[in-house]
């Protein structure tokens, strides 16, 4: 005799439906994890970009039109306590006691998750241990090193840019 009304499944089928719900479901979730992951990644970045396009533009524009005339002095060669900066008219534009100063003040207010590195380890991505910095290239020739690190991660950024300072002194060189 055969059976006409079958009704339920049977243990296999649930089993078999089950495993291929969780494999499903694990592959969904590993897939929104590294969305986020990703996301945050990207936050992170755009963050430290925008910081460091605002410093560093900020520090290029009040440099673009200083001469050599109007530097009282310059304090590039720090090695202990990472301060490289130009004393101008009474004023500092550059890195001095972890911050950034510009003729308008402290530029690291804009945020407080972003901290300015002055020491960077060499590391296999980077291969420097470059921080951030101040360095004369040639006369009045002026290359920029700015390395933000976002507090509590281990998100860098590393921003080079190079200016020259308008030599004033017409050949006026020993006076």
């Amino acid at each position: 005799m055969a059976m006409q009304n079958e009704r339920g499944l049977t243990l296999v089928e649930v089993l078999a439906v089950f495993v291929i719900g969780s494999i499903i479901s694990v592959i969904g979730i590993q897939i929104l994890m590294a969305g986020f992951k990703s996301y945050e990644h990207v936050t992170a970045q755009t963050e430290l970009r925008d910081e460091a396009d605002y410093i560093m533009s900020k520090l290029i524009n009040e440099l673009y039109t200083v001469k050599t005339s109007e530097i009282k002095k310059k304090h590039l060669n720090s090695s202990d306590n990472y301060e490289y900066y130009f004393e101008i008219n009474d004023k500092i534009i550059g890195f001095k006691d972890g911050n950034v100063l510009t003729k308008d003040g402290n530029l690291l207010r804009s945020n407080h998750n972003i901290q300015v590195v002055f020491k960077q380890t060499e590391s296999e991505e980077t291969k420097s241990d470059v921080g951030t910095m101040i360095e004369e290239i040639s006369d009045n020739q002026f290359k920029i090193t700015l390395v933000l690190q976002k507090k509590d991660t281990d998100h860098r950024l590393k921003l080079v840019s190079e200016i020259g300072i308008i030599d004033d002194s017409n050949g006026r060189k020993g006076e």
